[in-house]
């Protein structure tokens, strides 16, 4: 499959773009996400990989990212995820789960606001209130997580019922 709307960058861009989809595609799952998101996505996928290289490379890890940008990328929807993965993390059984679920919230969140400033969508206002507001998520669910893991830790401690300082 080739990236359609290459003719939508600068000509000195479109070579390392077409390599950048091959790369993309050797595992397939971007490819396959990639036909079936909406074709104004489609459009806008050459500018805004060629604009930034973190969504170019968050692209290659989490091929699912651009579905899942495809169904959030309006702020409400987006707001509605968020509280959904700042749930999840801060509630996660293990560190390991919590760290998994906030880099990879992380990751689309900053795909999604990055996508939407380049290919302009959103104002610079917009911009820096989602990039403060998925900080400021970030760290709270991060904090619940360590709050949890560190409670866990604690009620397996052979001194937590004695009393003894730990």
């Amino acid at each position: 499959m080739t990236i359609e709307f290459l003719d939508t960058v600068p000509v000195i861009l479109r070579e390392p773009l077409a390599l950048w989809w091959e790369r993309a595609g050797v595992p397939g799952a971007l490819h396959e996400t990639y036909g079936a998101v909406p074709e104004r996505l489609r459009r806008e996928l050459p500018r805004v990989a060629a604009g930034s290289e973190f969504v170019a490379a968050a692209l290659i890890q989490d091929p699912s990212a651009l579905a899942w940008f495809a169904r959030h990328s309006e702020p409400p929807m987006a707001s509605t995820a968020n509280d959904d993965y700042e749930k999840r993390a801060a509630a996660a059984a293990a560190v390991p789960e919590a760290k998994r679920l906030l880099r990879e919230w992380r990751r689309r969140e900053l795909l999604r606001i990055a996508w939407r400033d380049i290919a302009g969508h959103a104002d610079t206002a917009e911009t820096l209130s989602a990039l403060s507001n998925l900080a400021d998520a970030c760290v709270r669910a991060g904090c619940r997580s360590a709050r949890t893991a560190r409670a866990c830790r604690s009620s397996l401690s052979p001194w937590a019922s004695s009393g003894a300082a730990s």
